[in-house]
């Protein structure tokens, strides 16, 4: 039986992937926009920030803390190492799991940022969705992950979950934005309505 940092890994791969398609054709079955919209604002949210931790993961090439236990254990186990290695860093080391900042958490908190937007009316729904967020980054510290990768995790993850909160729920309430951005195939712009 896994601990909570087994237990927040699992739950922090399988979740970020379940919950926008759940939400989405849940809210299609229902007839529920807002549920379908919090499933599409997911869904850019696990992409934007995988986008963005991804990269940082493989430049910052961050040393783990000692896991002994790697993959193989649904118990990590701690080395006895003793000396500080907390400021190792092997830049450039393109190891896109380990490391700075911590995904699981990034992942977490942005889904916890967005729907804290599109739900901004409903406290309890905001209290669940960051205590969710909340739990994960304590599994992740325990886990395989120093504090500080998961404080950077949840940072992250924070503003693009916000960001992205924001925008669908400017939809929802019709107010969309009159500056926007926009990429095609062939073309980058600005569009702006007067």
């Amino acid at each position: 039986m896994p601990g909570i940092g087994g237990t927040a890994n699992y739950i922090g791969y399988a979740v970020p992937v379940i919950t926008p398609v759940v939400l989405y054709l849940t809210g299609i079955a229902n007839r529920d926009e807002r549920l379908q919209i919090t499933g599409l604002a997911l869904t850019q949210t696990i992409m934007l920030t995988m986008l963005i931790q991804t990269p940082m993961k493989m430049i910052t090439g961050r040393t783990w803390p000692g896991i002994v236990d790697g993959w193989d254990s649904p118990l990590s186990v701690r080395s006895d190492r003793t000396d500080n290695y907390s400021e190792e860093f092997n830049w450039f080391n393109f190891d896109s799991v380990g490391g700075w900042p911590s995904g699981h958490t990034a992942h977490a908190f942005s889904a916890a940022a967005a729907i804290a937007q599109i739900y901004h009316d409903n406290t309890a729904v905001k209290i669940i969705a960051y205590t969710y967020a909340s739990l994960i980054g304590l599994g992740m510290s325990v886990y395989d992950h120093w504090a500080s990768d998961v404080f950077a995790g949840a940072l992250i993850g924070y503003a693009i979950g916000r960001t992205v909160g924001r925008s669908y729920r400017n939809i929802l309430e019709g107010n969309e934005p009159r500056v926007n951005f926009y990429f095609t195939g062939n073309s980058i712009g600005i569009f702006i309505r007067i």
